[in-house]
């Protein structure tokens, strides 16, 4: 299987949440080996992750001019872009150059988890171009993101065809691979789409519990997030906010700027205690 899904090299006490003491070796390595990208990517990444936003940008900065074909590098710098500023522009033109620079075969499919939001409005340009093996995307994996684009689009009838084409494939890995989180938590989306309740909160529940923060903190925030757009997704309203609120109180890439632009949270994002929730968090 995929694994975790990630590239990224993490110090084991970065893993088990330890984020200042990771910073510490990381910046150790990059003392010593000012040219190595990698650990300047380690850097910013962490940093990104504590919601530093000023030191994530001037080090994730530097992995690019250091390392310019160097995939991992545009991909937080446009997710940084979101989390920081909820500049969806910004992110646009960093992913154009990546694209430029790098082949498609050397994506992954959780490195496009957030163009949905970086796209949108223009997202329909962006479904043209994304098909299974583009940008690394299994088939199911494929099938789940365009589902949600067309959910956030509002085509009910081509999102549920997605749904059910993932949904397949999916049932199908869980059988081989009954331990990888990413497949129970991309087969909970799936149902959630298909408004099978109680199997997607089954599926998300079961992807934290395979990978829960205090055993991963670097991967482990993800299936919390997934949670939260699950519950948002079959309109639980209350469940999603908690989930999110979770995700803001310890260290993830998504922040009060990344939920705020999110299409598919529209209708979440009018709710008074989620507001709330988003103005008392950065």
């Amino acid at each position: 299987g995929e694994g975790s899904r990630r590239g990224s090299t993490a110090a084991p006490s970065r893993r088990q949440g330890r984020f200042a003491e990771a910073l510490e070796s990381y910046q150790r390595a990059a003392d010593l080996d000012p040219r190595s990208h990698q650990a300047w990517f380690n850097l910013g990444e962490t940093y990104l992750f504590m919601r530093r936003y000023d030191e994530a940008a001037r080090h994730l900065a530097r992995v690019t001019e250091l390392a310019p074909e160097f995939l991992e590098g545009y991909v937080q710098r446009a997710r940084l872009s979101i989390s920081a500023r909820g500049d969806l522009a910004g992110a646009q033109q960093i992913l154009r150059q990546a694209e430029e620079r790098i082949a498609p075969t050397a994506w992954r499919a959780p490195m496009l988890d957030f163009a949905r939001i970086i796209y949108h409005p223009k997202l329909d340009e962006f479904l043209a171009r994304i098909r299974p093996g583009a940008y690394g995307l299994d088939s199911a994996s494929y099938h789940v993101m365009k589902g949600t684009m067309y959910l956030q689009l509002e085509r009910a009838r081509q999102a549920t065809a997605q749904f059910d084409s993932g949904r397949a494939h999916l049932e199908v890995m869980r059988k081989d691979q009954p331990d990888q989180a990413w497949v129970h938590g991309l087969l909970g989306i799936a149902y959630a789409g298909l408004k099978r309740s109680d199997d997607a909160i089954r599926s998300a529940e079961r992807a934290a519990q395979l990978l829960p923060v205090s055993k991963d903190a670097l991967d482990g925030p993800e299936w919390v997030i997934n949670l939260g757009l699950i519950h948002a997704i079959l309109g639980d309203e209350a469940k999603a906010i908690e989930y999110y609120g979770q995700a803001l109180s310890i260290p993830s890439w998504v922040s009060s700027n990344s939920l705020r632009r999110d299409p598919v949270l529209a209708t979440l994002n009018r709710n008074p205690d989620f507001q709330r929730l988003l103005a008392s968090r950065p």
